[in-house]
């Protein structure tokens, strides 16, 4: 849908204008006035709109001097301009500003029409342009975070020369001059609740890597970050742009007691994190993920690695809501595939709807609805792995009965599309498995 204004110091103009526009054009839902230049100005300012039917004279500030504002404040808007045959002469210096078309008054209904199917056909092949770019932007991104993901577990799986190492953050636009890597693990014996089931566990992981990863945005910290079974690994790139340098052992300290601690206060996840010494050489990542498992374990080397352990104060525990909330947990992991909602899930525990949400968040740092979302879209991304199950059959498997509900979950939790994440993740597997099946 797009937007015009009709500029002309003739009422009668622009009623006659609007008339032919809103009884022919479905595609202008929203139609403004203006009777002279600075009315334009102001108007555009404030709304935006996409059309503008400009008479090119008019009293105190005329159609090309309004035009010429226009295009420093609202480049974007299409101009029409609206003129009589002797005020053509100015033609020459419309088009220098920039015009989509004249009208010459008194105008048929015909040309008008033929001039808005014109203008809102520039529109939408100028909309499909910026939402292809938005899309290859959006893809851009995606593959770039799958491929960074990717590189940081190659540098902990093995040591890289130098050279090739550059060449990655080169691609990844990082310019290193030094690293620390850590590795974050909750600490799941300090935590209020039992938690055995290894869905949960990753989705505990999850909402505190995410948390981990705002943080250091926020402090304008590079960084990447790699999952690893129970564990998630940081490496931290401090530069220029950090709020701090981290040159000291107890800057490094600070910066991770912080972040656990924040973790703790606002989800209520205990933390145990292992910090490995600072390095200033790319070949030394591997050899600081030793070190930081070492710490994480407990081993210290003295003035190498720097081993901080979670806190743990504060854990309260009451058995008889505990109790419950672990059985709802179980609940959801045997029966995340049916229907379950906030009252019946309370009932099944019986507690009151209110009670039952707040204890669950307090308990699990996150709202009974995220958690099954979470939940759910955990075990769709396990079933996407395989090309057999259709989206709409693994929504139904996941407990959605509506496929374009579950897009918009998938989507909002992962960034994604279910189908755009199987594309990542298989490549090309999927499209030779349907063509397989066809024969």
């Amino acid at each position: 849908m797009y937007s015009l204004l009709l500029a002309d110091d003739e009422e009668f103009e622009r009623k006659a204008i609007r008339l032919i526009v809103n009884k022919n054009c479905p595609s202008i839902d929203q139609i403004w006035d203006a009777e002279n230049g600075r009315q334009v100005v102001e108007i555009c300012r404030r709304q935006k709109p996409d059309i503008l039917f400009l008479d090119i004279r008019m009293p105190g500030l005329t159609g090309l001097e309004a035009a010429k504002e226009l295009r420093k404040i609202h480049p974007s808007v299409r101009i029409v301009f609206l003129t009589a045959y002797h005020e053509f002469e100015y033609a020459h210096e419309a088009i220098k500003i920039g015009v989509d078309d004249f009208i010459l008054k008194p105008a048929s209904d015909e040309r008008i029409l033929e001039v808005i199917e014109k203008v809102t056909r520039r529109l939408d092949e100028e909309r499909k342009r910026e939402a292809d770019v938005r899309r290859n932007q959006d893809r851009l991104e995606q593959v770039s975070q799958l491929f960074t993901n990717e590189l940081l577990a190659t540098l902990l799986l093995r040591p890289l020369p130098a050279e090739t190492v550059r060449t990655y953050f080169e691609v990844l636009d990082i310019h290193f001059s030094m690293g620390i890597l850590s590795v974050f693990q909750v600490d799941y014996e300090a935590y209020p609740i039992r938690i055995e089931s290894p869905t949960q566990r990753l989705l505990l992981k999850r909402r505190c890597m995410l948390k981990v990863k705002g943080e250091l945005e926020a402090r304008m910290i590079h960084f990447l970050v790699h999952e690893q079974e129970d564990v998630f690994y940081v490496l931290i790139l401090p530069g220029k742009d950090s709020s701090k340098e981290y040159t000291s052992e107890a800057e490094i300290q600070d910066l991770f007691q912080s972040l656990a601690t924040m973790v703790r206060k606002d989800l209520g996840l205990p933390l145990r994190v292992g910090i490995s010494h600072r390095f200033t050489q790319p070949e030394e990542i591997h050899r600081a993920f030793g070190e930081a498992r070492a710490a994480l374990e407990g081993t210290r080397k003295e003035e190498e690695v720097v081993a901080w352990q979670g806190l743990r104060e504060g854990a309260v525990s009451v058995p008889r809501t505990e109790a419950l909330i672990h059985e709802a947990l179980d609940y959801i992991a045997k029966h995340y595939g049916e229907e379950i909602t906030l009252e019946s899930m309370a009932s099944h525990v019986r507690l009151s709807s209110f009670y039952f949400s707040k204890t669950f968040k307090q308990y699990t740092g996150v709202t009974f609805i995220d958690y099954l979302s979470l939940y759910r879209v955990e075990k769709a991304k396990e079933l996407l792995k395989d090309p057999r199950w259709s989206i709409k059959e693994i929504s139904v498997k996941v407990g959605y009965s509506d496929p374009n509900y579950f897009t918009r979950v998938f989507r909002r939790l992962e960034g994604l599309a279910p189908s755009e994440y199987r594309s990542l993740l298989l490549g090309g597997k999927e499209q030779d498995f349907q063509e397989k099946n066809k024969t």
